[in-house]
């Protein structure tokens, strides 16, 4: 009734985190917290499972930014639309922000990273970066993402949207052994065919591709033998369509290694060239792990030695990056969807022109402003896609799947108790195991329930 959604509007509050307290909640003798706030809301049928409390709990902007946005600029560019370039994205992406392309030059290989050139739209101080900065990064959710700059920039400038699109490109000199002989960053315009995952991966035995991949195995090698710890857990497509969730597993393709690679290229070999230079960035820097954590190869290596990893964090002066390998590292290559990406490219783009930088105090305020809310929105994610993921298995309450037990830590009289990975759901759970399983072993489960608003999901071990 009307007036009972008036009576419970404390606990929405509480379930949302408007507010601390709840005289209700106390009366019924529960806890005061949001997730108490949230079962009573689900028990009485005020929210229903499609209730994502997530991000408004966390106070994420959940609306689109919208503010007008200027003209492209007039400016001298490099003329890179004769040398084929790709936008290599999964299917639903609307934010091509990346390309890349392979020119054969005397000293080898010139690899090419193209990205939009957001910054030529958006300069420091401007509404449209003080709106980014206040969001930090794009939110993913399963039921939609909420953009970090509004969709006429993407309009505007995503790669391969248009027949010619300004890119900030990024050129990086190899050798056949995967060595960097040269580097150049210049405004440009390309010419972007833009291909999915899928399709990439049919044609990789011809060219360009078929140098893509072994200059950035090679590249991918160099790093290991630097030290890079390659942890490759599984991933999965999440969305919300007509009150159904949809789990796709991402399939593991050579396609994929080519991008990701390049794209870690292109931010290291930024961070070089910056120290050189005198431009500050927000460097990303990571030390080593206490222990070693050697080369893992399986799952519960994998899980084993992330335990052993240390945060990264930002940085105004370059560092080492551990996990990665590399010497230094930023990130360039998505100012589409992470703010401190498009500061770099702001900097990068006064350095070419001459002009004034943004100081080491004003370089940390956005770093600053950045930190305070990312972690907020990497949160809403996690929470949000644990919550779809529940979901799904309350709308498939028959479910029966395979685990791999990735960690045994405590014995008891009845077993051990385990955590294991569920591929199919890229979900990690905690349970009993009733007999000797080895590390890697697969096992079988069978759903028991699910406790959603407690973000809980219990399973049975089948024989």
């Amino acid at each position: 009734l009307p007036e009972d959604r008036e009576f419970l509007r404390e606990v929405e509050n509480l379930a949302l985190q408007r507010s601390e307290r709840s005289p209700l909640l106390r009366e019924l003798g529960r806890g005061e917290t949001p997730d108490s706030a949230h079962g009573l809301l689900f028990e009485l049928g005020v929210w229903d499972e499609m209730s994502n409390p997530y991000p408004e709990r966390l106070g994420l902007p959940l609306q689109q930014p919208d503010l007008p946005v200027p003209e492209l600029p007039e400016e001298e560019r490099l003329d890179l639309t004769g040398l084929p370039a790709f936008a290599i994205d999964d299917e639903d992406t609307d934010t091509p922000d990346d390309a890349i392309s392979l020119e054969e030059i005397a000293q080898g290989w010139r690899l090419w990273v193209h990205i939009a050139d957001v910054a030529a739209l958006v300069p420091p101080g401007s509404p449209l970066d003080l709106e980014a900065r206040g969001r930090g990064e794009s939110l993913h959710l399963p039921e939609g993402t909420i953009h970090l700059l509004p969709r006429d920039v993407t309009r505007m400038v995503g790669l391969g949207l248009h027949p010619i699109t300004p890119a900030l490109s990024f050129g990086i000199d190899l050798d056949e052994a995967g060595r960097v002989t040269g580097f150049r960053v210049a405004p440009s315009l390309v010419r972007v065919t833009r291909l999915t995952y899928e399709s990439a991966e049919q044609i990789l035995d011809s060219d360009p591709f078929r140098g893509l991949e072994r200059l950035t195995s090679a590249v991918r090698e160099r790093r290991r033998s630097s030290g890079a710890v390659m942890i490759d857990f599984p991933e999965v497509k999440m969305a919300v369509e007509a009150g159904q969730v949809l789990i796709r597993l991402i399939p593991v393709l050579r396609s994929r290694a080519i991008v990701e690679e390049s794209m870690i290229l292109a931010g290291a070999e930024t961070a070089r060239f910056a120290a050189e230079n005198g431009i500050r960035l927000a460097f990303s820097q990571q030390d080593p792990p206490d222990e070693p954590v050697g080369t893992p190869e399986t799952l519960a290596q994998m899980f084993a030695a992330r335990r052993l990893m240390k945060r990264s964090r930002y940085m105004t002066t370059p560092g080492p990056h551990s996990g990665l390998g590399v010497p230094a590292y930023t990130q360039v290559t998505s100012p589409l969807r992470r703010y401190l990406d498009l500061v770099g490219h702001q900097q990068l783009r006064a350095f070419l022109k001459g002009a004034p930088m943004l100081a080491e105090g004003e370089l940390l305020e956005r770093t600053g402003a950045v930190e305070a809310i990312v972690g907020s929105v990497r949160l809403g994610e996690i929470l949000s896609e644990k919550h779809w993921t529940l979901v799904y298995l309350l709308q498939h309450p028959g479910w029966r799947g395979e685990g791999i037990l990735v960690d045994a830590r405590g014995q008891h009289a009845r077993g051990a108790t385990g955590t294991v990975i569920i591929p199919d759901l890229a979900f990690e759970t905690r349970l009993h195991l009733n007999r000797d399983i080895p590390l890697d072993g697969i096992v079988k489960l069978a759903l028991n329930g699910v406790n959603l608003p407690q973000r809980d999901a219990s399973f049975r071990v089948e024989k």
